[in-house]
């Protein structure tokens, strides 16, 4: 009889102490809504420039281009206020606060940035940003980038996306639909298309793009991206 009490005490405690390790678990590991604010601004901030060009830069197996840290660093400056010339300490501070504190860039002149400017000079002697205009041609690409899913777990954010690089060849017309940036594969071509190729239906091949997994790391009173990388 005391061995069998012993028994229900012994697994009484098993018990409790998984339930509380579970909850423990739980309480580090949560479910964020996509369509939320913080969701979206922290996605958002690291990827706002939906031109193709600039956002191949950002999906590189080499790691995230100088150009394009320069880009996002100035995107957020001119988010909150546009001052037109920029300071390069500032640029600096704006990619900081993306990428960490630990994050550095070259300075230099940018192209196809999209923000009412084609490109910013850098004038290395007043160490300043100056915007001009005149893009030149600019290639119908697309990257289309669809968010799946957002968690928090301890004291990290990881959210995951799927993304399509759908692409036209302005002499044939053609269109021609790839899984990423890389174009480790093609889902299909579209013959003699007129449109432009933001308005071709991304829902019917996006299941087919590959998935990239984000992860954020708490940094001071914020999150910086920590990482980027293709799981799917």
């Amino acid at each position: 009889m005391k061995k069998y009490k012993r028994f229900l005490l012994g697994l009484f405690f098993i018990l409790i102490v998984s339930g509380i390790v579970f909850l423990i678990f739980q309480g580090k590991n949560t479910t964020l809504d996509i369509h939320s604010a913080f969701v979206k601004d922290l996605y958002c901030n690291i990827s706002p420039n939906k031109n193709a060009y600039i956002l191949k830069q950002f999906y590189d197996s080499n790691g995230i281009s100088n150009d394009y840290k320069i880009n996002i660093g100035i995107l957020n400056i001119v988010h909150k206020n546009d001052p037109g010339i920029l300071d390069a300490l500032d640029v600096e501070q704006g990619v900081k606060e993306l990428l960490g504190e630990d994050a550095t860039i070259t300075h230099e002149t940018i192209q196809f940035f999209i923000n009412d400017h084609c490109g910013y000079t850098y004038e290395a002697t007043d160490k300043k940003y100056i915007p001009f205009d005149g893009c030149g041609g600019i290639p119908d690409e697309y990257i289309y980038q669809k968010l799946l899913s957002a968690q928090k777990v301890g004291d990290k954010i990881i959210l995951q996306e799927q993304i399509l690089d759908i692409f036209k060849d302005l002499n044939s017309n053609e269109v021609f639909v790839y899984n990423n940036v890389e174009h480790e594969k093609l889902i299909d071509t579209i013959q003699e298309y007129e449109g432009i190729v933001t308005e071709i239906d991304d829902s019917k091949y996006i299941d087919a793009g590959s998935v990239y997994e984000y992860i954020f790391r708490k940094e001071k009173d914020h999150y910086v991206l920590e990482s980027l990388k293709k799981v799917g």
